[in-house]
């Protein structure tokens, strides 16, 4: 029986690690994606599971702060009461991590407001985060989806019923389980391989691909993956933001809010400037639909009060605190 020429083989170089990442993590994730998260659907019937999140919110709580991990490094009880000369001021301070508004929309109206009833709610994002009109489809699942009803006319509106169907929900289902996966996927590549070679291979590997190194991707810790709204999270007209939502629910509920517009430094301090770029009506639109409006000052260079460019050290935590205070002082939101 004859046989064909012998089949040589070789080790995979630059070129062919580029190629083998290509087909991995760009091709194969969006199947996953598209496997793994269920399609939104229009109406006012959002993909709900009506989970018991952990998070309570006293009947007789004067005062609600509500932003992301900000929250519970930024910001100090104790401080605020001092500064307020009010020791005796019942105040909560909700705290989740890589939230934006349209979270907190949904935690306002379903945890706090069913719950309490405020005299003063203080949302503390950046601009960019009380902007962010759209999350990713990954976020709304870990993020969003523990604080629904089954309920939900304005998140199903905004979030869901643009995504129904056709190209567009899978596209974004796709590019979800991509963005998912990546960072998981290379870093257990990258944690195989062995040997300055080996490094220098898969290093030249994501160059081809990515456009940058493994080194420039892995220096890149302050901002994660998924973890910052995309460029496309943000409106053209406030409308499209959940700004005018969210002042509605207060209103509704006779509770004063206030938007204490939170310092970032570094990357993300340009990340912002640069997304902010032509925004400038719809943040002052944003500013008119609050009743207060409290931009907090950076508290100083990087190496002195900074844990990294987002979060605040101890003692920055405690000026700001300060200066949020005065700032609600000023703002006479907590007076009768």
């Amino acid at each position: 029986m004859p046989h064909g020429p012998p089949i040589r083989t070789r080790p995979l170089g630059a070129s062919g690690w580029a190629a083998v990442l290509a087909v991995v993590l760009v091709v194969a994730p969006p199947l996953v994606g598209l496997a793994a998260l269920p399609a939104a659907r229009e109406g006012t019937a959002v993909p709900v599971a009506l989970l018991k999140p952990q998070m309570a919110v006293q009947a007789d709580t004067e005062l609600v702060l509500i932003g992301n991990s900000k929250a519970g490094s930024d910001i100090d009880k104790t401080t605020i009461r001092a500064t307020l000369g009010r020791p005796d001021l019942k105040m909560d301070v909700l705290s989740i991590g890589s939230a934006t508004l349209p979270i907190y929309y949904a935690i306002l109206k379903n945890i706090v407001l069913a719950q309490a009833h405020p005299r003063v709610i203080v949302v503390y994002a950046t601009p960019v985060e009380i902007l962010t009109s759209d999350l990713t489809a990954d976020r709304r699942e870990r993020l969003l989806r523990p604080f629904l009803t089954a309920d939900e006319p304005v998140i199903a509106r905004k979030l869901y019923a643009h995504t129904s169907g056709g190209f567009e929900g899978v596209r974004e289902r796709a590019v979800a389980g991509r963005d998912g996966a990546l960072s998981a996927l290379a870093a257990g590549v990258a944690g195989a391989v062995t040997g300055s070679s080996g490094r220098a291979a898969l290093d030249a590997a994501f160059g081809e691909v990515f456009g940058q190194g493994w080194a420039r991707r892995t220096s890149i810790t302050t901002i994660p993956m998924g973890g910052y709204p995309s460029e496309s999270a943000l409106p053209e007209t406030l409308d499209e933001s959940f700004v005018t939502e969210t002042a509605a629910l207060c209103e509704a509920a006779g509770v004063r809010l206030v938007f204490a517009v939170a310092p970032v430094t570094g990357a993300i301090r340009e990340r912002e400037t640069r997304r902010l770029k032509g925004l400038e009506p719809v943040l002052a639109q944003a500013e008119a639909h609050a009743t207060a409006w409290v931009v907090l000052p950076d508290p100083g260079p990087r190496a002195s009060a900074w844990r990294d460019d987002e979060h605040m050290n101890e003692r920055s935590a405690l000026t700001n605190s300060r200066w949020l205070a005065e700032g609600l002082r000023r703002a006479g939101v907590l007076e009768e």
